[in-house]
């Protein structure tokens, strides 16, 4: 399975799902430009979550940058063997309509302006509980919206895993994303609970 929008050097990599569905997906544009985006008080904290591999907790980390709406976010990954490993990351939200998003990216995509793949976008809500839920893309959607002429990319497959490349502007990948039907954009979710702070 291909998720969308980039190579996954950091750790929204892993919650984008490249590694957990043996896919990549990458766009060179974000969805909006860093400079408009929208801050979303409600992501910064700590959370967890179970949901994203076998046997292993993951604490995501996510805090507002001093000098604007970029957010830094930090993976930390405990595995069944005692071990783990860590990276880190940066983001901003993009609001279409009553669907939010997040533009993500590894701290070597942020210094590659001319990398094809250096973003990777995850739809992401909040339930009654105030969980957050994170959407992955359906691959097989943006597919389709190569061969319809939606977007503008291409399929790449090799022995090991599917690399979906976006190489369409802001403007199209936000109309795209904005006006497809949720049921054929969005695939699998994972919920991450809030850490509650130490009194």
């Amino acid at each position: 399975m291909t998720v969308m929008f980039a190579r996954y050097r950091f750790a929204f990599g892993a919650l984008a799902a490249a590694i957990i569905l043996s896919g990549c997906l990458g766009s060179k544009n974000p969805i909006t430009p860093p400079e408009s985006a929208t801050i979303d008080e409600r992501l910064f904290g700590a959370w967890v979550t179970t949901d994203l591999y076998y046997n292993e907790t993951v604490y995501m980390h996510v805090m507002r940058q001093p000098d604007g709406s970029l957010m830094d976010i930090y993976e930390i990954r405990h595995y069944e063997n005692q071990g783990g490993s860590q990276s880190s990351g940066q983001g901003h939200v993009s609001v279409l309509g009553d669907r939010r998003f997040l533009n993500l990216q590894g701290p070597s995509d942020a210094d590659a302006p001319d990398d094809p793949s250096r973003y990777t976008f995850v739809a992401y809500d909040f339930d009654d509980r105030g969980n957050l839920i994170v959407h992955f893309l359906s691959e097989r959607a943006i597919g389709d919206a190569f061969a319809a002429a939606r977007l503008a990319g291409k399929v790449e497959m090799n022995a090991d895993f599917v690399a979906t490349l976006v190489s369409d502007s802001s403007e199209r990948i936000a109309d795209y994303l904005g006006s497809t039907d949720t049921a054929t954009l969005l695939d699998r979710q994972v919920m991450f609970r809030r850490v509650a702070a130490t009194q």
